[in-house]
């Protein structure tokens, strides 16, 4: 292969990278496949002797769905250039600006009316003194109710 067709084929296998990360992503697994598929192009483009370089700033942010959901998205955007794998580095051979959107599984807000209340000093200390005699052997299947009262 000469160096325009690896040029060529390297062009192509850019664009294929850049559209693999220009989406949104809602699933984990569906995320992970098209970061092993990413892995893969790159793996193929450094055989044929160009790198991916890239910035990549990320944001995110919590949307609220409803009353009591929310969703957590990552926003990365993609500044990507194709240059060949030499020292000093040469010449870009493509560029690409793309964006990547990851949704996080949706949440619900914890609301005052679902919390229980705190219990009281009172039960609080009945309460460890039935678990500090748990291991003590009582006959009486009553005796814990006798001892709240």
């Amino acid at each position: 292969m000469n160096n325009d067709d690896q040029t060529e084929t390297a062009c192509e296998l850019f664009e294929q990278y850049a559209a693999l990360l220009n989406q949104e992503f809602h699933d984990h697994t569906e995320t992970e496949k098209n970061g092993q598929e990413c892995i893969s192009i790159a793996t193929q483009l450094l055989k044929l002797g160009f790198v991916v370089c890239a910035n990549v700033p990320c944001n995110m942010e919590t949307v609220t769905l409803s009353d009591d959901t929310t969703q957590t998205v990552l926003t990365f955007t993609y500044e990507l250039i194709l240059v060949p794998n030499q020292t000093p580095i040469q010449q870009p051979i493509a560029f690409a600006s793309v964006v990547s959107r990851v949704f996080g599984p949706v949440t619900t807000q914890v609301r005052r009316d679902h919390t229980r209340p705190i219990i009281s000093s009172q039960d609080e200390t009945w309460l460890h003194s039935i678990l500090d005699n748990l291991s003590a052997d009582k006959t009486d299947t009553n005796s814990l109710n006798k001892e709240r009262n």
